[in-house]
């Protein structure tokens, strides 16, 4: 399994990747008769993926699949599984890892100014200003907070 053109060990966190970036996994399969069906799982859902067939010459086949897809907040510790199934055997194969993904930097809101500082959300308005502490799975809930 490769992350971005790197091998990656089963089971283990990758990233951290900041939120919105593109990202890039790759799973081959080689020697497989007839060739073995190569899928990539976010979690329960299947991700799109570009396949590559290769004849090995020997009657067996070396598979690649690409998926490529856009980070979110929601994919923080999410688990990415590559699937193998053949007819070799009667359960697939599979490899995973698990996402750190970090939340994007800085964003405007209705004119008024809102950053996030790793778990700190603060607000500037024209009126007052705000920091509150954010949940760190569920960033859209805040869980104290300070105005002035």
């Amino acid at each position: 399994m490769e992350v971005e053109g790197k091998k990656v060990r089963n089971g283990s966190t990758v990233g951290p990747y900041a939120e919105g970036s593109t990202f890039v996994l790759e799973c081959k399969s080689s020697g497989g008769r007839p060739a073995p069906e190569v899928t990539w799982w976010n979690g329960t859902k299947p991700l799109p993926v570009k396949t590559a067939v290769i004849p090995e010459g020997n009657g067996t086949y070396f598979v690649t699949s690409t998926a490529r897809f856009v980070l979110s907040r929601w994919d923080l510790g999410g688990k990415v599984e590559c699937r193998v199934r053949s007819n070799a055997s009667s359960h697939p194969v599979h490899q995973w890892i698990k996402l750190d993904i970090h939340d994007i930097l800085f964003q405007t809101v209705k004119g008024d100014e809102s950053e996030v500082h790793g778990s700190l959300l603060m607000t500037f308005t024209t009126q007052q200003a705000e920091i509150c502490a954010l949940h760190p799975i569920l960033p859209e809930i805040k869980s104290f907070c300070t105005r002035w």
